[in-house]
């Protein structure tokens, strides 16, 4: 579905002429994501697995088409880790301590309506976002031992864009997201009932996040 979504977006900006800053109507950019877990402690003293750091660290790519003076629609790639942590039994009996790898295909738009005489993508702008995640939960001690999951989620937030040099931007933002619904698993082996992890470590990623990475006008 998000694949297909990303398609009609990138075929209503192919149809558009409209031009951004400098003349430019594409915008790619890498973003580092982090804040305060905060359920981090609360899943450690329950699960009583290895020290994990208490922050969220997403890595994401982004690629925008700029529509018009106050609009941009995109695609983005984002991904995140986690620690050995947590203990499991799997249905053999054997104790293991899980990672979790995710993978997070999105969409968004960012609008610039609250300012005057914007040019998009510089100054302030609200975006909203469709999230499609998929984790992979695996043992760190058997990776044989896995389980696979997806499910969607959605980020509302607020940043900025800020000229460093011609047509490479600062970008800065501050956002909040959720998961929809429980999701469902799609393969595993030797675990039935750690989906729960997966989509407590996902949530809690995605909640509440700083942003800070660097773009270019293209």
């Amino acid at each position: 579905m998000i694949l297909l979504i990303i398609g009609l977006l990138g075929g209503m900006g192919a149809q558009c002429q409209a031009q951004g800053f400098a003349g430019k109507r594409f915008l790619v950019g890498y973003n580092f994501a982090s804040f305060h877990d905060f359920d981090g402690n609360v899943y450690l003293a329950e699960f009583r697995g290895y020290k994990e750091v208490p922050f969220s660290k997403i890595h994401a790519f982004e690629a925008h088409i700029i529509t018009n003076r106050r609009t941009m629609i995109g695609a983005s790639l984002s991904k995140f880790r986690t620690d050995r942590g947590g203990k499991l039994t799997t249905i053999s009996g054997e104790i293991i301590y899980p990672q979790i790898f995710n993978t997070t295909l999105g969409i968004h738009l960012k609008t610039y309506f609250l300012q005057r005489g914007a040019i998009a993508p510089l100054g302030t702008y609200c975006a909203i976002r469709l999230d499609h995640h998929f984790s992979f939960l695996k043992a760190y001690e058997d990776p044989s031992i896995f389980q696979k999951g997806q499910v969607l989620g959605a980020r509302i937030g607020m940043g900025r864009y800020s000229v460093i040099y011609e047509r490479l931007l600062l970008n800065f933002e501050f956002e909040g997201g959720w998961l929809m619904g429980q999701g469902k698993v799609t393969s595993a082996h030797e675990l039935t009932d750690s989906n729960y992890i997966s989509w407590l470590r996902t949530a809690e990623h995605f909640r509440l996040n700083f942003k800070l990475g660097l773009a270019l006008l293209i």
